[in-house]
């Protein structure tokens, strides 16, 4: 037995699934990134610093296509890091709470941002080598990590997205768009 299908519907059936792709790739891009990186680069999420040395460690946060104003979430450290100062970005024009206190942080940018751009340094000393990890949490006043962006600013909010968190004394894998929704586009090109 065998199934012909003519041309006209064959075509018709792959464009239905490129077109379900786009939206789905779409979608993707719209939603706000954020991740804590070992590195100003944003592309580490393991270390295996010295004990008892300063070490730092970046938020930085990818916004989605309708850019990012505000955002806000909580740092969750392990009983093996003493943490010795949060440090604000100085382009942020407003900031409430501390990233490591509950219930988290809001920093908010005086201008739109649509770039990778780091909120908060955080500067720490590791008590031992027991492998732990530093973690991104939900905003304690929201249940959410999240976004406002800067589609009509103070209505829009929207959830973040969670790339990564930093992994002490172990390795950890990074997401990222080369191993993900990278390769999906690069089939529809």
């Amino acid at each position: 037995m065998s199934l012909t299908v003519n041309g006209s519907a064959a075509k018709a059936g792959i464009f239905c699934i490129v077109l379900a792709l786009i939206c789905i790739v779409s979608q993707a891009d719209a939603t706000t990134d954020i991740g804590i990186y070992v590195d100003e680069g944003h592309s580490e999420c393991s270390s295996y610093p010295a004990l008892y040395q300063v070490v730092n460690f970046w938020v930085w946060v990818l916004p989605g296509n309708d850019g990012m104003i505000c955002v806000e979430y909580e740092i969750t450290t392990p009983a093996n890091v003493i943490e010795a100062a949060t440090t604000v970005n100085p382009e942020a024009g407003y900031s409430i709470g501390d990233a490591i206190v509950p219930p988290g942080a809001t920093v908010c940018f005086p201008t739109c941002r649509t770039d990778w751009i780091w909120i908060h340094q955080l500067t720490c000393l590791v008590t031992d080598s027991v492998p732990s990890i530093i973690t991104l949490d939900p905003h304690g006043d929201y249940g959410i990590m999240r976004a406002l962006n800067c589609i009509e600013p103070g209505e829009h909010y929207e959830t973040m997205t969670k790339v990564n968190d930093v992994y002490l004394f172990q390795e950890c894998v990074l997401a990222n768009q080369e191993s993900s929704w990278g390769a999906i586009k690069s089939l529809l090109k």
